[in-house]
């Protein structure tokens, strides 16, 4: 009785080539239509929209130095703990950099990092639920985001003084401007 059943519903035998490409071959005229449509479809749908655009760059941005601070070289050479008050130290210093950068860009780079801001905030209350928190996470978020603008504000001064020590040593003595 196995043998019959095995008969009538036979499966195909495996296959053990090498793992093929998905994509169909396509001749010249006919991917260049459907790449057509494809943009089509996608500028109908608001992929290519402004604020779309500005989303994805915020997010490959902040992709990048989520990247960067959860290297274990870059933790291991500056002795940062890999829990949530280290990363957050450091991811909280390379926004800081990012945007320091961005302000310079003009009007593009204050929508720019004013994406980027947000996509930091989504990421920082998706690390506090990932850490086991549920209670009071807005205060929480809170307390963080205050935290995230006094250190701008104490690493923009520490910077500017550096400058204005830098500039000063060029230019030659002078009274102590601190």
């Amino acid at each position: 009785m196995a043998s019959s059943y095995a008969n009538r519903f036979s499966l195909p035998a495996p296959s053990f080539s090498k793992p093929a490409s998905l994509e169909v071959a396509r001749g010249k005229n006919e991917s260049k239509d459907v790449g057509t449509v494809l943009r089509a479809a996608l500028s109908i749908g608001g992929f290519y929209s402004e604020e779309s655009v500005l989303q994805r760059a915020a997010d490959r941005l902040y992709h990048s130095i989520v990247c960067q601070t959860e290297d274990s070289d870059v933790l291991d050479t500056f002795s940062v703990e890999q829990n949530f008050q280290g990363l957050f130290g450091l991811i909280v210093l390379h926004v800081w950099m990012l945007l320091s950068r961005l302000r310079s860009e003009g009007a593009a780079g204050k929508e720019l990092s004013q994406a980027i801001y947000h996509v930091f905030l989504d990421d920082v209350e998706r690390r506090l639920h990932s850490d086991g928190l549920r209670v009071k996470v807005q205060n929480m978020l809170r307390e963080l985001e205050q935290s995230f603008f006094g250190s701008v504000v104490s690493c923009s001064l520490f910077f500017l003084i550096l400058y204005q020590l830098e500039f000063d040593c060029y230019r030659g003595p002078r009274e102590a401007c601190i």
